[in-house]
């Protein structure tokens, strides 16, 4: 919730950053409830030079009461999609103010990662603007109700 204290109406899009560990080497999860962003990212990944396509995992956050906890990890939306819940309040991933987007970076080891991991975070975090303006120019952008 103090993210909340920190915005303002001048952001539209709320990155919230994190790291973990995977010992596969570096990937990354990206979650955000809304459909036509994740459409948007999906189509910018794909088209994007870098090696970004394998190694990135996106997720549409969903409401409790829309996810069997039983198999919560085998649900897909429409479009096939995982989706997931969080324990983040509905009042930042679902805020009508602006675009709530979970990014977590995942390194082989512990530490603050090496110069190869922090190009790849800054590359996938320099395409959340670019997928978002181009989420907003669609027609219709769900997920943010």
């Amino acid at each position: 919730m103090q993210v909340l204290g920190l915005v303002d109406r001048r952001h539209d899009l709320v990155v919230d950053l994190h790291t973990g560990l995977n010992e596969g080497g570096r990937c990354a999860d990206v979650y955000c409830a809304a459909p036509a962003f994740l459409d948007s990212l999906d189509g910018v990944i794909q088209s994007d030079a870098a090696s970004l396509r394998r190694g990135v995992r996106l997720f549409r956050i969903v409401e409790d009461r829309d996810v069997d906890k039983k198999t919560a990890c085998e649900r897909a939306d429409e479009k096939g999609r995982p989706v997931c819940t969080t324990v983040i309040p509905a009042a930042i991933w679902k805020n009508r103010a602006f675009l709530y987007v979970g990014v977590e970076i995942y390194i082989r080891s512990s530490g603050a990662g090496t110069h190869e991991d922090w190009g790849y975070a800054a590359h996938l975090i320099g395409l959340l603007p670019v997928a978002y303006m181009r989420a907003r120019a669609a027609p219709v952008v769900s997920g943010r109700s």
